[in-house]
């Protein structure tokens, strides 16, 4: 026995002497084959011994019945019946039925018999495209010997190198190539290649079509906004210190800021002082009337922008005749104000064709006696003077005391400011209704009366006080009034301070508090993320409900259901008309 085998043989404690088969026929055994096909497939066969291959699991190994009934069938056929093997199941069956089982058959034509100790795991094959005859190829033992290491073994052995002993080893070489050959493997035939082939390219697109198609589905969940409004006393710091020591529900520090407001302003006065020339020019009247038309001396003609003019004596406008409306040409000069009382001068300079009415006539005499100018107005001049007049006065300490409020605010904040940047503090100005305290208010107005000045300065102080609080206090209060408001099946998405409000309801100035009603909008939405617990019950049952559904038809499901707001399908390949049977392609991403 070569010393290989005994080395194998000493590492297989657990197997049987390997026994050798001299005449003897392997057959191929199916997963589903039953014994009628087995049965068929070796009564024609010429051997006496019979070695069954069968994989595990497979139909044949199922019933002991089947077994010795096989069994009986080979005995009646004169043959002997084997089973390799690595199913444990089927091998305690088929040593029930009194069949000899083996787990392998080796490169050197062994056997070898493992019981209830398979090693060796047996695929299913065709049957037809498998079988060994007892010619089947073994692995030569014998080292491959090229013709060049003859030549080198003769001179080795130093024997010339005559024809002679090139043809003896050209003789031996050949004999050695005869003997490969006729223990040679002959490759699988066509047939056998192309149902390979066939299948693997069967087993790809199944693969393909089962394993690659995905789908990703992007979900926005359905949100609406969310109100919540809470009462807050704001307590002073210094006041109510042990009090907010005990962190009070909905009470919090505030703070009071007091400033000093200065203004200063310049007041323009308004009185004024004409000293310039009136325009002059000619005006023709035009009379659509059938009687002539008398005017006295001053006579009023105004312009569409209010400037008027004045007849300097009687005239009288001739009536219309067949020719024609009556004309007459009168010289006018104008006034030092117009219609809205303010000084002409050089805008009565007015542009020929302007047209003019009579103010003094009744509307509808209006447009049967009326001006219009030839020539261009001219010698008008400009020249006024401003001086203060009592008026003025009152109105500039109107306008300085207000000034002096609208100011309180922005002095606060510039106060609050000034702490939050010495302090490292975050406090915001209570503002609105009551929200400041003003003092003695002081405006000086100097007396400037008549005086011929274009403007005059007017200052003024008052004294504020405001209160100050932390903002971010205040909206946890109203972060938690929503936390509590929200539906237990959503999430707090995110809140919106600049929608915060607030108004005063309650001052308590013997106790220095001040009570607020506030209120802030969040906005509250479905939770979809498969990290929590609502969320993955929710994606489970939109990949259980839509697995294999048509696109259109999983996406109306989607966008039906109360927590989506919008649903978007994608899918690959993108002509995929359904989605994958396969739950791990169904990919869910939320949409902030």
């Amino acid at each position: 026995m070569p010393e290989e085998n005994k080395n194998k043989n000493k590492e297989q404690s657990e197997e049987t002497p390997a026994k050798k088969v001299a005449k003897k026929k392997v057959v191929y055994i199916e997963l589903d084959e039953e014994i009628t096909s087995v049965y068929d497939r070796v009564k024609k066969l010429q051997f006496n011994d019979i070695y069954l291959v069968v994989p595990e699991r497979a139909v044949l190994l199922q019933s002991v019945v089947n077994l010795k009934i096989l069994k009986r069938k080979f005995s009646d056929m004169e043959k002997v019946v084997f089973i390799i093997t690595t199913d444990p199941v089927g091998t305690k069956l088929a040593l029930q039925a009194g069949i000899k089982v083996f787990d392998k058959i080796d490169d050197n034509n062994k056997v070898t018999q493992t019981i209830l100790n398979p090693q060796l795991k047996i695929q299913p094959l065709s049957a037809t495209a498998n079988e060994y005859e007892d010619y089947s190829p073994s692995r030569i033992p014998q080292k491959k010997v090229s013709i060049l290491e003859i030549v080198k073994e003769f001179k080795n052995k130093k024997k010339g190198l005559s024809f002679k002993s090139l043809w003896d080893a050209q003789k031996k070489y050949r004999k050695l190539i005869k003997e490969k050959k006729q223990f040679g493997y002959y490759g699988p035939s066509r047939k056998t290649l192309t149902t390979l082939v066939i299948a693997s390219v069967t087993m790809l697109l199944i693969i393909f079509y089962v394993a690659l198609p995905g789908t990703t589905i992007y979900l926005t969940p359905e949100s609406n906004v969310l109100e919540v409004s809470a009462n807050i006393t704001l307590a002073d710091a210094d006041v109510n210190a042990i009090e907010l020591d005990s962190h009070p529900t909905h009470t919090i520090a505030s703070y009071e800021i007091e400033s000093v407001v200065e203004i200063g302003i310049a007041y323009n006065a308004t009185g004024q002082l004409f000293s310039g020339e009136n325009a002059t020019g000619t005006i023709t009247l035009t009379n659509e009337g059938e009687n002539k038309w008398d005017l006295v001396a001053f006579t009023r003609l105004q312009s569409p922008d209010g400037v008027i003019f004045r007849t300097q004596q009687f005239v009288s406008v001739p009536a219309a005749t067949e020719a024609g409306p009556g004309k007459l040409d009168v010289y006018v000069i104008a006034d030092e104000k117009d219609a809205d009382d303010q000084v002409i001068g050089d805008r009565g300079n007015l542009s020929a064709g302007t047209h003019f009415v009579l103010p003094g006539l009744r509307e509808a005499s209006q447009t049967v006696l009326y001006g219009e100018n030839a020539v261009a107005m001219s010698d008008g001049e400009t020249v006024v003077t401003k001086y203060v007049i009592a008026e003025d006065l009152v109105a500039a300490y109107e306008q300085a005391e207000s000034s002096l409020y609208d100011a309180a605010q922005s002095t606060l904040q510039t106060k609050v400011d000034s702490l939050n940047t010495e302090q490292g503090t975050d406090l915001v100005l209570l503002t609105g209704d009551y929200a400041f305290e003003t003092g003695d208010i002081s405006i000086t107005v100097p007396d400037v009366e008549n005086e011929q000045i274009d403007s005059f300065q007017v200052t003024g102080t008052m004294y504020i006080k405001g209160i100050a609080y932390n903002q971010s206090e205040l909206v946890n209060i109203l972060r938690n009034e929503l936390k509590l408001k929200k539906s237990p099946e959503k999430q707090l998405k995110s809140i919106d301070e600049e929608s915060m409000y607030y108004e005063t309801i309650d001052i308590d100035e013997s106790a220095s508090k001040i009570k607020i009603t506030a209120s802030i909008k969040g906005i509250e939405e479905y939770v979809l993320d498969p990290e929590e617990e609502s969320g993955a019950r929710l994606v489970k049952k939109i990949k259980d409900h839509i697995a294999g559904m048509p696109v259109e038809e999983a996406k109306e499901y989607i966008q039906d259901l109360d927590e989506i707001n919008t649903v978007e399908i994608k899918s690959w390949p993108v002509w995929a008309p359904t989605i994958p049977n396969v739950q791990e392609n169904i990919k869910i991403r939320v949409v902030e």
